[in-house]
Parts: C-alpha cells; structure tokens; sequence
C-alpha cells in the first residue's frame, strides 16, 4: 500500500509540472509606421547683389532679408537684386527636422577667369530654420539661408558664381 500511494504521488507531481510547462502567453503586438521621406528644394538664390569696391571688406546677407552689413571698402548698392537663399522642405507633418548647412570649410565663388583674383569665399553661413522647426500641416515648410560673402580689395569687375550645400534630417 505504501508504494501505491507512494507511486501516486509522483504521478501528481508529475502531471502538475507538464501542466505548468505548457502554459501559454500573448504579448502585445508591435508596430512600426513609415512615414513620408523628407525632401529640399532651392527656390530661391543667394544674391549679394551689386558691389562696389574701394577695398577689402564684407557684405553680410541675414536669412531674415531686413539688411545688408558692409565692412570694409565694399559698398551694397542700391542696384541689382540681393536676398537670402530659399528652401522648401516636404515630408511627414508635425516631425521635427534639422538643417545643416555649409559648416567650417568655406564656399568658393568664381568668375570662371584664370586672371587673380577671380575667387571670393563665402562664410557665416545663418538660417532661419529654428531649432524646434517642424514641418507644417499639409507636409511643408520652408526656412531661408543667409552669409558672408568675403570680398578682396582688388577683385576684378565680374559676375562670381558658386554652389553650396544644405541637408535636411528628421530629429
């Protein structure tokens, strides 16, 4: 009798740890959303506008296009168009986003001439891109580029042209 009963206990025991190890759980569903890749285009060109020259010096072109700064022996002249670069920047609304723009290496523009000084450069690069800057309802936004453009005391009388690059990431 002791060893049924012996017997039946492990056979309980037994019957009670497979039921515990076939014991089941669901968790939770994740999920993941793509959303729509972010984009830049220039609309508008950063212009300097016309110079004139009696020395080296620097036109300053803010973001916000209220002014011109002149240092030095350049004068912005009332002639020709000056405004700030333009960007229009689409993607998923309400997502924050970066921009980068030309950062410690400077920005050549040129005459296209081999005669000196056919060069100036271009630095201070501003946006008016804010840090917290989202794209709008509707999946748009657009934030404007300004700069310093470096000017040499005797460059030569030409129209200069350059490029620069601007990068925009979601945060």
């Amino acid at each position: 009798m002791k060893k049924i009963t012996f017997f039946t206990a492990i056979a309980m025991i037994a019957f009670t740890s497979n039921a515990v190890a076939q014991a089941t759980a669901s968790g939770t569903a994740s999920s993941a959303t793509v959303i729509a890749p972010i984009g830049i285009t220039n609309s508008a060109t950063l212009l300097f506008g016309n110079l004139a020259l009696t020395g080296a010096g620097t036109v300053v072109l803010y973001s916000d296009g209220t002014a011109r700064a002149n240092t030095g022996g350049v004068t912005a002249t009332s002639a020709g168009t000056n405004n700030p670069a333009a960007f229009d920047v689409t993607g998923e609304a309400s997502f924050a986003y970066t921009v980068t723009l030309p950062g410690d290496t400077d920005v050549t523009l040129s005459d296209g001439a081999t005669t000196s000084p056919s060069t100036m450069t271009v630095t201070g690069f501003e946006s008016s891109h804010t840090a917290n800057g989202a794209i709008q309802t509707g999946g748009t936004d657009s934030f404007k580029v300004g700069a310093t453009l470096n000017v040499g005391a005797s460059q030569i009388a030409a129209t200069y042209n350059g490029t620069f690059d601007v990068t925009v990431a979601y945060d």
